[in-house]
Parts: structure tokens; sequence; C-alpha cells
């Protein structure tokens, strides 16, 4: 990879592609988390009261309502835990993440490059000057000496 411009539109690209990760993932993971608070407070109303009145003929109520609270807690849990396996997969970030540095790396040697040869055109450009300053010391010599003679 020579070309700067091309090294430039791909860590463009590569930044974008792990910001459009980033946003994808976190949109699927809020989309399952909103679904899920959605069926906890529609469903899971009726759900335990049914659940309540099923079990408090065979047990007491406060062990129908501890039940039934448990019963919540694990479902709630089930449904978190998808919510963070939700998204892009981690091997789609990796790749990303990968030609992003490859493309830092690569600009980064163009810019010491280029610093390099400024540095190199710095210093010629100063030997040129200090030529032309002997040879215009030598002129204003050669010049002396002609009007004298």
């Amino acid at each position: 990879m020579s070309d700067p411009v091309f090294k430039l539109q791909l860590l463009a690209r590569a930044e974008l592609a792990l910001t459009e990760i980033y946003a994808r993932r976190a949109a699927t993971r809020t989309g399952y988390l909103a679904f899920a608070l959605v069926l906890a407070l529609l469903g899971l109303g009726m759900l335990n009261l049914a659940g309540y009145l099923a079990l408090s003929t065979s047990v007491s109520p406060a062990m129908a309502a501890l039940i039934m609270a448990i019963a919540n807690g694990v479902i709630a849990a089930l449904v978190i835990s998808a919510s963070r396996k939700a998204g892009p997969s981690e091997g789609e970030e990796r790749m990303a993440r990968e030609l992003r540095e490859l493309a830092y790396r690569e600009v980064s040697e163009d810019v010491d490059e280029v610093k390099a040869r400024l540095e190199h055109l710095t210093g010629e450009v100063t030997a040129i000057g200090e030529s032309v300053n002997r040879g215009a010391s030598t002129l204003k010599f050669l010049i002396g000496l002609l009007k004298k003679g």
C-alpha cells in the first residue's frame, strides 16, 4: 500500500465500520431489553396473579408469593443473558479493528517518510543557499578586482 489517499480512505472506512458495528450492537441489545421490559410489565402481572392464585390453594399465600418471585427472577435473568449475546459477532469487530490498526500504521509510516523528505529537502535548500552566498561573495570579489584594474 503506497498510495496515501487510499490509506486514508481505508482508515476512514475502518473507523466507519467500527462505528456501525457498535451502533448495531447497541440497537439490537436495546431492542431485546425493551422487549423484555414490555413482556415483564404486561405479561408477568397477569401470570403472577394466576400463578399466585393457583399456588395459594396448595401452599400458604407467603410461599406462593415467594415461588412467583423466584420464577420472575429466573425469567428476567434469561432475557438479560440473551441480550448480551445479541448483535454483530466479536470476530467482525476484531477484523475491523485490525484493519483500522493496519491503516494507522501505514499512514504513520507515510507521515514519517514525508517528514524525512522535508528534512532532507531543508538540508539541500540550506546547502544551495550557502553555495549561492559563496558564489555571490566570489563575484563581489571579482567585480572589485575588475573595478580596480
